[in-house]
């Protein structure tokens, strides 16, 4: 028999803060903005995989000159430039987790995470059990200056999407959409062709793409909200 046990209350928590330290100085000094891809704590270190857009080339060489030399960082293992005329680096490092915002973080049962640096503020999003957030407020408001600090009741399935969102036809057609290029610039076959190397109908397949487009475009809206609000 299956036993159902009683429905976590989730919240979500969107933060701005000052953080004494680290990044929120780097990014006062330096013309750029700077989101997490990974932060794993590893004793009393943070191991990080941080996404580093600059205003130019020599910028991005200035900011990493100090962020080597800033008394928190460890070690820079690897920078990498993913796009180099969009100026966008990749930066794994190690930092000491001793009154960061991901070493208060790792203390938390943190569902969901978003966030962004730039101006000297430290901007993040993310979910987590209600009993949690006052006491995830006080440790922050013990390593810094909270800014704006707001809550909301929320549910997973509304911050996260995953393909099971989904039905299979529509799966098959997004998968069978972007493999043959037909939201290629410029598309390298039209809805009518696409619809007859997967063996549809045109309307039926304009139907699945429409509903699965709408699936996907929603839950990514949050991310480009976040990241336009933040600007």
């Amino acid at each position: 028999m299956v036993v159902l046990r009683p429905r976590l209350n989730l919240t979500s928590v969107d933060f701005t803060m000052v953080h004494w330290g680290c990044w929120s100085q780097l990014t006062s000094d330096h013309r750029v903005t700077v989101r997490t891809l990974a932060a794993k704590i590893r004793g009393d270190v943070i191991v990080g995989v941080d996404e580093v857009r600059s205003s130019s080339s020599s910028e991005f060489r200035s900011f990493l000159r100090d962020f080597k030399r800033n008394p928190k960082v460890m070690n820079v293992m690897d920078v990498t430039a993913v796009d180099q005329r969009k100026r966008i680096y990749r930066v794994w490092f190690m930092e000491d987790h001793e009154s960061m915002i991901m070493g208060v973080l790792h203390n938390f049962t943190v569902l969901w995470l978003r966030d962004l640096i730039a101006d000297g503020t430290e901007r993040v999003y993310m979910v987590l059990p209600e009993v949690e957030v006052e006491p995830l407020r006080n440790e922050l408001q013990r390593i810094g200056k909270l800014i704006r600090f707001k809550t909301r009741r929320t549910e997973l399935d509304a911050e996260l999407f995953t393909s099971i969102d989904l039905s299979p036809q529509e799966r098959l057609a997004v998968s069978e959409a972007v493999k043959r290029g037909y939201y290629d610039v410029p598309r390298r076959l039209d809805l009518r062709k696409l619809a007859s190397q997967i063996g549809v109908s045109k309307p039926t397949l304009e139907e699945y793409l429409r509903k699965a487009e709408r699936k996907i475009l929603t839950k990514a809206l949050q991310d480009i909200e976040f990241y336009m609000n933040s600007g």
